[in-house]
């Protein structure tokens, strides 16, 4: 058979499979032969990813692997996104089949087990997981679900707990496709079981025979039952239609009321109409008359208004005339006492001047106060220039002082900001994995619940030095170690997980460091090696130098990644390692064996940053080396740089050694300051009250002056002569009288002509307020009529509408009536439901209703069987 010609594949062989990201591979594509494949190698270089990558690209879940729930877990440490294709052999003449899923990091959610991460591809189309599975199993017979098949690694401890029993199981599915022997031996397995059970004598079938008639007297029961309910079935349907004939001639009568009541409403609004038309005429009859008084009111008030307006102008010219006779009489009065104050006020005068001229005798010499005045003057000109330069000096120094101060404030601003680094790190790491901050916020709200204190996580606790450190950190440390919390007891390990994994359904990462102390470790090199390597090859340190972390964060790193056997170099080291063979150097053994030891180390060349690992195989002794290029931190970015630190912390203290000695320069001026400022204002005060004192002299000079000029103009005033203005003002005060009494004559005869005109007016708003109150008890009672008259009028609208809504639901009804029950035929000949109809002893709906509800009842009593009446 050509199938098993050697070097020929059989169908359903895997005959290519390529990785990208996948655990160790970054981009690898394999070949399997025809027949038995050998995978050989070293712990940790590959062997078993073949085979998981095998099982998750034909479909298979991760848990069937045994080494992870979530397929992410597989991706590359530090990459996003990774690939698996397999290639399977056709059939002859079969389209040949390329089965590829593609895993993203960043899809599905954080706490489900990664399945909305999986895209499944078919010959380079989009498909599901379930078509893929189907594929494998149906047409090619591959069974990845089967530890017969295909036995994982990390499956071996399930396999080999298998009993005798589920191992012959497990090897019948495994044996073909349709799994028939397995289905042969299930069926003769429940053969057997039926076979003791069984039996088939005479008392067997004598009690099958009585169960028989039993069964038959229960059919004859149930028929009974049955034809009970199919009357009251057809008594509900005569009940159902008497009610619609009831309904309808219930909704009738109901028309014939609504048509009596539209009857009467018609009637009292005929009547309310004839009732409206005496009260409007006599409305307008009082209005009329109402008018006629207004227009008569109106021309009377007129002439009032008239004689009141005169009556006013006469007595305001009375008032204008006793008014200038009070003034005349009162400047009669006032030139007499005019010339009595004028002698009073020229004696007073004299008397101030006399005193005022005998304390301007008691001043000193004016040009004296005057020479006091300019060299007072002068001394403050003098003591000036001084005060402002001690000024200027103090406002520079005090403003050199404040801008230190300031400088101070700006370079610790910048610490604090280079400091805050760890809350960016944790801010970071919170935002890529958000039920992280969940765990730690819960974690350090409930520290009281532990024994020992609880760390983490671990990403979160670290500070390294420098972007380079954090690169290197975060390339060489697994991820899950940096979503880790740490703890220091067994105890707190299980109250931890119980919280978190159970309590709040979140995934959590657990490491336990003893007592949270941090052990002795041996270095990798020896002290003289490793200053060889500093000097030589440009090693910096080992990798735990490189950061800094609380002691059960650090203890937990070195336990998990082995931080401190790890080197960091740079651009030399690169360069020995390209050119003098570095690595062979690293990995001789210092104790003269010739087995090679394993060695790691980081070097850089440029902007870029590699990790060289090299391992040494258990069997052959061989090393084996692998380079991976280091990325940019996604977590550690935000680290504190410890150059840019000590800048910032010396700046601190230069500014603030500044603003001390400025300080005490500024105190020292101060004091010079305050002695020029007194002895200014001493000069200043000085000046002032020489001012004061030569003010005073002139003040008095003026007064002098003023009041001789008031003693001249008091004496031309007292001997002044006032007979002619006497005799004026008494002329003048004369004819005042006589216009005065005038004005009360006219004044007197318009009053009489307002009071006849005022009895009149009274009398003619007397007539019309009697008739205002009759026209609005008129007005009243029409409006009364008219509001009772609309009320009619929208009762008989109502009406009229009710009765044509009512006939609308009477025409529906015997519309559905005819349609559903009808009593005639076409023809016009009665149909026998109609005597049925008339027959049921029910006449109102209320008795239908009631009827209907008891037939329900009956027939929903009896389930409805139809089988009994075929049997």
């Amino acid at each position: 058979m050509a199938d098993d010609i050697v070097g020929t594949h059989k169908p359903g062989s895997v005959t290519r499979i390529r990785l990208i990201n996948f655990l160790t591979y970054s981009e690898v594509e394999f070949y399997p032969g025809p027949r038995l494949n050998l995978v050989c190698g070293p712990n940790g270089t590959g062997k078993s990813t073949i085979l998981n990558a095998m099982c998750l690209g034909l479909g298979g879940e991760p848990r069937m692997l045994g080494r992870a729930d979530d397929c992410r877990e597989f991706i590359s440490h530090g990459k996003d996104k990774a690939l698996i294709e397999i290639e399977v052999q056709p059939f002859p003449q079969a389209t040949t089949h390329i089965f590829r899923r593609t895993i993203d990091r960043n899809k599905g959610s954080e706490k489900g087990r990664g399945r909305g991460s999986s895209t499944y591809y078919l010959n380079g189309d989009q498909t599901t997981a379930k078509d893929i599975r189907k594929i494998v199993s149906d047409v090619y017979h591959i069974s990845v679900d089967n530890l017969c098949t295909f036995l994982p690694q990390d499956r071996v401890g399930s396999f080999s707990s298998f009993n005798p029993k589920q191992l012959l199981e497990e090897t019948e599915k495994s044996l073909s496709a349709s799994q028939h022997l397995y289905a042969t031996h299930q069926k003769l397995i429940e053969l057997e079981a039926e076979l003791n059970a069984g039996g088939n004598n005479a008392e067997t079938l004598e009690k099958k025979l009585k169960a028989l008639e039993a069964d038959f007297a229960n059919v004859e029961r149930e028929k009974d039952r049955m034809e009970e309910r199919e009357k009251a079935l057809e008594q509900i349907d005569l009940l159902e239609k008497k009610m619609l004939w009831l309904k309808y001639d219930q909704q009738r009568e109901h028309c014939l009321a609504l048509k009596q009541n539209k009857d009467t409403a018609k009637k009292e609004l005929a009547e309310a109409k004839k009732t409206l038309a005496p009260f409007r005429a006599e409305s307008e009859e009082r209005k009329s008359k109402i008018d006629q008084l207004s227009a008569r009111f109106q021309m009377i008030d007129k002439e009032s208004q008239k004689s009141k307006r005169e009556c006013a102008k006469q007595i305001n010219k009375f008032d204008i005339h006793q008014t200038a006779l009070d003034e005349d009489i009162l400047g009669l009065q006032t030139i007499e006492e005019d010339a009595r104050k004028a002698e009073r006020m020229l004696a007073d005068a004299k008397n101030t001047l006399e005193q005022h001229e005998k304390k301007l005798l008691d001043q000193p010499d004016l040009d004296q106060v005057r020479e006091e005045l300019r060299e007072a003057e002068q001394e403050v000109r003098t003591l000036y220039g001084p005060l402002r330069g001690k000024q200027r000096e103090f406002d520079r120094v005090q403003l050199a002082w404040r801008q230190a101060t300031e400088e101070i404030k700006v370079h610790q601003t910048s610490l604090d900001r280079i400091n805050d680094a760890k809350i960016a790190r944790r801010n970071q790491v919170f935002t890529q994995f958000p039920n992280l901050r969940k765990v730690a916020d819960f974690v350090q709200n409930n520290q009281a619940n532990f024994r020992r204190p609880v760390w983490g996580p671990v990403a979160c606790e670290i500070e390294t030095r420098g972007m380079n450190a954090a690169a290197y950190l975060e390339q060489h440390v697994p991820n899950h170690v940096f979503k880790s919390f740490v703890v220091e007891c067994k105890e707190d390990w299980n109250a931890l997980y119980k919280m978190v994994r159970e309590g709040l359904k979140l995934p959590i990462n657990i490491l336990t460091v003893p007592e949270g102390k941090l052990e002795q470790i041996k270095r990798v090199y020896s002290d003289e090696k490793f200053e060889v390597l500093k000097t030589e090859h440009g090693v910096i340190g080992y990798l735990d130098e490189s950061f800094t972390a609380p002691d059960p964060i650090m203890q937990a790193i070195r336990n998990e990644a082995s931080v401190h056997r790890v080197l960091v170099g740079n651009d030399k080291t690169q360069e020995s390692l390209d050119k003098r063979n570095l690595l062979d150097y690293l990995s001789k053994a210092e104790d003269g064996s010739t087995t090679p030891q394993q060695c790691c180390i980081f070097s850089s060349h440029g902007q870029k940053s590699y990790k060289y690992s090299s391992t040494v195989s258990r069997y052959s002794n061989a090393t084996s080396l692998r380079v991976d290029d280091i990325n940019a931190p996604r977590m550690l970015g935000a680290c504190v740089d410890d150059a840019r630190k000590r800048k910032a912390e010396e700046e601190v203290h230069k500014a603030a050694e500044d603003a001390s000695q400025l300080k005490s320069q500024v105190e020292g001026i101060q004091e010079d300051l305050d002695t020029a400022v007194r002895l200014h204002q001493e000069a200043k005060a000085r000046s002032g009250a020489i001012k004061t004192k030569m003010e005073g002299i002139n003040k008095l000079k003026r007064n002098v002056d003023r009041y001789k000029r008031k003693v001249d103009e008091l004496e031309k005033k007292a001997s002044a002569d006032n007979t002619v203005e006497k005799k004026k003002l008494i002329e003048q005060i004369k004819k005042r009288v006589k216009s005065a009494i005038s004005a009360l004559e006219a004044h007197s005869q318009s009053h009489h002509e307002l009071l006849d005109t005022t009895v009149k007016s009274a009398g003619v708003r007397m007539n019309k307020t009697l008739e205002d109150v009759e026209h609005r008890t008129i007005a009243e009672q029409l409006r009364e009529a008219e509001r009772e008259f609309v009320r009619l009028e929208t009762a008989e609208k109502k009406a009229k509408y009710d009765l044509n809504q009512a006939k609308a639901i009477m025409n529906d009804t015997l519309a559905e009536c005819t349609a559903v029950a009808p009593l005639k035929d076409d023809n016009d000949n009665p149909l026998p439901l109609k005597t049925a109809l008339e027959e049921l002893p029910v006449d109102t709906v209320d008795e239908a209703m009631a009827a209907l509800e008891e037939a329900q009842v009956k027939a929903n009593t009896i389930d409805n069987n139809p089988d009994v009446m075929m049997q």
